[in-house]
Parts: C-alpha cells; sequence; structure tokens
C-alpha cells in the first residue's frame, strides 16, 4: 500500500509541473465598413415652373443659366431701358439636387455702377418653398421695399419665416423666387396671377437717371437641415 500511495503522489506530481493545460475551441467575427458623406447641391433649375421674365412696353429684360455645363449655380440677368414709371418681373426656381435636406441660410447683395438709381427703384417679391416636391406649396413668404433694402429685408425673412423649412434632396424639394401666389395681382390685365419677383422704376425719376447702369449681385447661402 505504501508503494501504490508513492506512486500516485509522483504521478500527480509529474502531471502538476509538466504545465498540461485545457484547450478551447474559438471563433471570430470581423467588420469592415465605409462611410461617404452626401452632397449640399442647391442649384438653378430651367423648367415651365422657373427662369420666365417680363416687362413692360420698351423695356427688355432677359435671364438666363450661364453655367450649364456644369452644376448650375450662376444666373445672369439684365433689364434694359427702364424709364420712369416702368417695371420689369422674373421668376427664379431653385431645386435641391443634393443628398442631404437643404435650407435657406442667408442671402448677400452687391451694388454697383451707378447706385445714384437705387433711389428710384422699388422690389416687391418673396419665396415659395416645396419640401416634398409634390407640387404643393408647403411654406410661403412676402416682401417688399426699396431695391437697396434687399439684402435687409430678405434675411428678416428667412430668419422668421424660412429659417427651419427644408427641402428634401434628390431633385425633389424646390423653391421659387417671386410673389406668393396669394399676394400676386394681374399687373397685365390678362386673368392671370403674376408670381413674379417685380422691379419698378419711380414715376418721378429725374432727367439725370438717363442712360444710368446698375449692376447688382444676389448670392444666396444655403445649409443642411437637420431634424
Amino acid at each position: 500500500m505504501k508503494k501504490i500511495r508513492f506512486l500516485l503522489l509522483v504521478m500527480t506530481l509529474a502531471l502538476m509541473m509538466s504545465g498540461v493545460g485545457y484547450a478551447a475551441w474559438s471563433d471570430n467575427l470581423n467588420i469592415q465598413g465605409i462611410i461617404r458623406t452626401g452632397e449640399l447641391d442647391v442649384r438653378f433649375a430651367e423648367d415651365d415652373t422657373g427662369l420666365e421674365v417680363r416687362g413692360s412696353k420698351y423695356v427688355n429684360p432677359s435671364m438666363s443659366i450661364i453655367d450649364k455645363s456644369e452644376k448650375p449655380h450662376n444666373l445672369q440677368l439684365s433689364l434694359d431701358n427702364m424709364y420712369p414709371g416702368s417695371w420689369a418681373m422674373f421668376k427664379i426656381k431653385g431645386i435641391n439636387s443634393g443628398t442631404i435636406p437643404a435650407k435657406f441660410e442667408k442671402v448677400k447683395v452687391d451694388f454697383s455702377g451707378d447706385k445714384n438709381l437705387l433711389s428710384y427703384l422699388s422690389f416687391e417679391g418673396g419665396v415659395s418653398i416645396d419640401t416634398q416636391g409634390d407640387g404643393k406649396i408647403d411654406k410661403t413668404a412676402y416682401f417688399k421695399g426699396p431695391l437697396s433694402d434687399l439684402q435687409e429685408i430678405f434675411n428678416k425673412a428667412i430668419e422668421k419665416e424660412l429659417k427651419n423649412i427644408s427641402m428634401n434632396p434628390k431633385n425633389s424639394g424646390y423653391f421659387l423666387l417671386g410673389v406668393p401666389v396669394e399676394k400676386a395681382l394681374d399687373i397685365e390685365k390678362k386673368g392671370i396671377k403674376d408670381d413674379y419677383i417685380i422691379i419698378r422704376m419711380d414715376e418721378k425719376a429725374p432727367d439725370e437717371m438717363k442712360q444710368k447702369a446698375l449692376n447688382f449681385k444676389l448670392e444666396i447661402s444655403f445649409n443642411q437641415y437637420n431634424d
């Protein structure tokens, strides 16, 4: 019995000192990914509901997109042969062609040339927004005043009425620059409402305003819309 107990003790010690362990099966899961950013791209649109221009008798208005081969972000507008009591009107459409919702942020207006003309020019306009692109106008803003105050008046309308109004992406949401239909008048007496931006020249503009040229640049900035 002593021999057996000694043998068992030796075997136990041998196993303890040999470092023998127990194996366990294992498995792994791997994740590989990529993150891509979207695009904020609001551009001018040329279709049946936008880019229209008209004027009173003898006024020669014109408007065209000047970068059609690229993303149309630049538009040229000319209102020629204005005179006291005359008017010109135009309507512009912009569409969200990006991949994320967009909203109005601010506008910037710069004038150059014969700035004395500003004393005799006024405007009437607004913004109409179709957020879904379903043909239903969801939000409008109407504003008017001296052309010289266009930047201040437009930005106040954005802050008060348009700041949190989004336009859905992928060519669905859009906006129209022009007097909202509910405020529009039949200026040409043709039985239809003229929902355009209207520029008017004061009937009291003096002779000193003949053959002058006023240049202006309107820059509209947009931001991504976060729910």
